[in-house]
């Protein structure tokens, strides 16, 4: 029997495949940043969020499509839905391909990071509303289907071979094309897409988001906005201030497994 992954383990894994991440990246001259509870995480804790189980990073679009493109190793995976019918997100992956998870009966990726895009965006207000409610649509959409896979592969009643599906990446295929509409290098403005927030509170200027400073987490540093308290002010309000203890707890699944 496969050998199961605990919370702990999970996050030396997930920091492993950030590290092979960042060598990546610092060997090819692509830029990444800390993002999200990653950001906050090595600011406000030198490292993850004791209760956190995940971690964020982000890439301009230039280099997030070269990464996507370029990446290979007999480790690790890229998944994206320019490149693989099982997903749906516009943004990135980096898979342990050493693990995996339980979906019902079947088996999906397992540990990885999540690598978001910095796309660009239009200046207006206005343009911003009208491009936000696009790619909200699509979203929808896509999300639709992925639930209806998730919920008949967790009854073991998908019916195919694979958790390709078409529909799913489609819709996907369409929510990153709305997103990468507005070229990077023109805009003045960039919106790092999570799926999370639809607001424009995630679209700001591309300068605050563009200079980097080196930040510890864990044991060892990496890139993060260089206007990291805006940033994280922008995104989490009085982020200094830590949750009422009953909100410190895991929000991923971990049924993750060693092969």
């Amino acid at each position: 029997m496969d050998k199961h992954i605990d919370l702990i383990h999970k996050k030396e894994i997930q920091y492993n495949i950030l590290k092979e991440f960042a060598s990546y990246c610092n060997a090819n001259n692509f830029q990444y940043y800390l993002a999200y509870g990653t950001l906050l995480g090595a600011i406000r804790h030198s490292g993850y969020i004791p209760w956190d189980d995940d971690i964020d990073v982000m890439m301009p679009y230039p280099d997030f499509i070269k990464f996507i493109d370029a990446y290979v190793s007999k480790d690790f995976y890229v998944s994206h839905c320019t490149k693989d019918l099982s997903s749906w997100i516009p943004y990135c992956r980096l898979y342990d391909l050493r693990t995996y998870r339980k979906v019902g009966k079947r088996t999906d990726y397992g540990c990885c990071i999540d690598i978001y895009c910095m796309f660009g965006a239009p200046a207006l207000k206005e343009q911003q509303c009208h491009h936000i409610e696009k790619v909200i649509s699509y979203k929808k959409s896509a999300r639709f289907f992925y639930r209806v896979r998730e919920f008949l592969t967790k009854r073991n009643l998908w019916p195919f071979s694979s958790l390709d599906f078409r529909l799913m990446n489609r819709s996907g295929m369409k929510m990153f094309r709305e997103l990468a509409k507005y070229p990077f290098v023109d805009s003045d403005y960039v919106w790092v897409y999570s799926g999370e927030s639809d607001s424009t509170k995630e679209i700001l200027k591309k300068s605050i988001l563009y200079s980097f400073v080196m930040v510890n987490f864990e044991d060892s540093q990496f890139m993060a906005p260089k206007e990291y308290e805006y940033v994280l002010s922008t995104i989490y309000g009085n982020w200094r201030q830590l949750p009422p203890e009953e909100d410190r707890h895991p929000y991923h699944a971990t049924n993750y497994y060693w092969k």
